[in-house]
C-alpha cells in the first residue's frame, strides 16, 4: 500500500527545482532532496488509492508502539522508583520518536481515508506539510533505530550484567525489526541526503550528555 498515493497523486516539482546531485560542484544537492518533496512515488504492490487493510497495519503499528513505551516506563519506575531519568537515555528517545510517528501516521491516515480528503489532497499542487512531517519523522525514527540496536549490542551489551528480558529485547531489537517491516511496507522514498536531519539530532542529543555529565548528572 503506497503511503503517499494514499493522501496524494498529483504532487509535481517545478523543473526549476529538478538538479541531479553534483559532488564538488556549486549545486549539488537540490531543493526537493532538502524539502522532502517526491512527485508521484508508488508502492509496487497498490492497486488502490485506499486499502482498508492499511488502515488497520498502521493503528497496529501505533498500538505498538505504545504499548511497548508503556510497558518501558513501568518497567523503569518499578526498577528505579522515579521517571525523570528515563527520558535521557538515547534508546527511550528513539522509541519515543517512533511512537509519534507511528500514531501521527495512523490519524492522519484515517483522516485522509475518508473520500472527500482524499479527494481534497489529491486536488494539491503541493505536498501538504503533515506529509512531510510524517516523512522525516519515518527517517529519524527509523535510522535511530537501526543505530541504537547495533551500538547496544557490539559495545553497551554486557551478558554479565545485562538481562536479557522482555523490555531489553522491545527496545533493542524489535524497534528496528518493525521499523524495517514498516519501511517495507509504505512507500517513503528514501534519500541519503535525509541522512543530515538524523545527524543533526545525534548532535543536540551528544551536546544534551555532555551537559549533563559535566553539570553532576547521573545515569541512575
Amino acid at each position: 500500500m503506497n503511503f503517499y498515493l494514499l493522501f496524494y497523486t498529483k504532487f509535481d516539482i517545478s523543473k526549476k527545482d529538478d538538479h541531479t546531485f553534483e559532488f564538488g560542484k556549486k549545486k549539488h544537492i537540490s531543493s526537493p532532496y532538502i524539502n522532502f518533496v517526491h512527485y508521484l512515488p508508488q508502492f509496487q504492490w497498490q492497486q488502490s488509492s485506499r486499502c482498508f487493510i492499511f488502515l488497520i497495519y498502521r493503528w497496529i503499528l501505533a498500538c505498538f508502539f505504545i504499548g511497548a513505551l508503556i510497558f518501558s516506563l513501568w518497567n523503569h519506575i518499578s526498577k528505579f522508583h522515579e521517571i525523570s531519568k528515563f527520558f535521557i537515555f538515547l534508546t527511550n528517545l528513539g522509541f519515543i520518536l517512533c511512537v509519534f510517528y507511528s500514531l501521527l501516521a495512523a490519524v492522519v491516515t484515517t483522516w485522509y481515508f475518508q473520500p472527500a480528503q482524499l479527494q481534497n489532497i489529491e486536488s494539491m499542487e503541493n505536498m501538504p506539510l503533515i506529509l512531510r512531517i510524517i516523512w522525516i519523522m519515518h527517517n529519524v525514527s527509523l535510522t535511530f533505530s537501526v543505530v541504537i540496536t547495533l551500538v547496544y549490542w557490539t559495545l553497551l551489551y554486557d551478558s554479565d550484567k545485562d538481562q536479557l528480558d522482555a523490555k531489553n529485547i522491545l527496545t533493542h531489537v524489535c524497534n528496528s525489526i518493525v521499523m524495517f517491516i514498516d519501511l517495507m511496507i509504505i512507500a517513503h522514498p528514501i534519500y541519503l541526503i535525509h541522512v543530515l536531519y538524523t545527524l543533526l539530532l545525534g548532535i543536540i542529543y551528544a551536546i544534551f550528555s555532555v551537559i549533563y555529565q559535566f553539570s553532576g548528572g547521573l545515569n541512575l
